[in-house]
């Protein structure tokens, strides 16, 4: 009797091995992103981004509320927030620095700026600093309107 060399069921065959390959470099491709954390830039532009639209919505809504809002910023705890969204912590090592009209300072590390329903504001310029970049978000005083410039 002949011994049979090959049996049809036993190992996988080669378009199995490609799938299973092709299934891994995928999940490595999707998977690699994720686990490092964005570039110093990218999350300062991004802080600054944010930072500059709560400007821009609380004055909206300050404007259609025919009510005075102000985003509140926190120093210390490198947060800000206001009646437009709850509050939105800074990544850990941005370094953040606040000029705001005197009467709108509540100690050392805290103060807001005030947007009025004429779309009028206290005015103020917060700055961000990350990695060497700086972000500035600057809120002209006479029309409340919020700049965004990260260098």
């Amino acid at each position: 009797m002949k011994q049979r060399l090959y049996r049809p069921d036993a190992g996988f065959t080669l378009l199995e091995t490609l799938a299973v390959v092709a299934i891994f470099a995928m999940v490595i491709g999707v998977a690699t992103p994720l686990l490092r954390p964005p570039p110093g830039g990218l999350q300062l532009q991004a802080s600054a981004r944010r930072l500059c639209a709560i400007m821009r919505d609380t004055r909206a809504r300050a404007i259609a509320g025919n009510s005075e809002l102000a985003v509140s910023v926190d120093i210390a705890r490198k947060s800000y927030w206001s009646p437009v969204l709850a509050e939105t912590f800074l990544p850990p090592d941005t370094h953040m620095d606040l000029k705001i009209a005197e009467a709108r300072k509540r100690g050392p590390a805290q103060g807001d700026i005030l947007f009025f329903p004429s779309g009028a504001s206290t005015g103020g310029e917060i700055t961000l600093s990350l990695g060497g970049r700086t972000a500035i978000v600057d809120v002209n005083w006479l029309t409340g309107v919020a700049r965004c410039e990260v260098s």
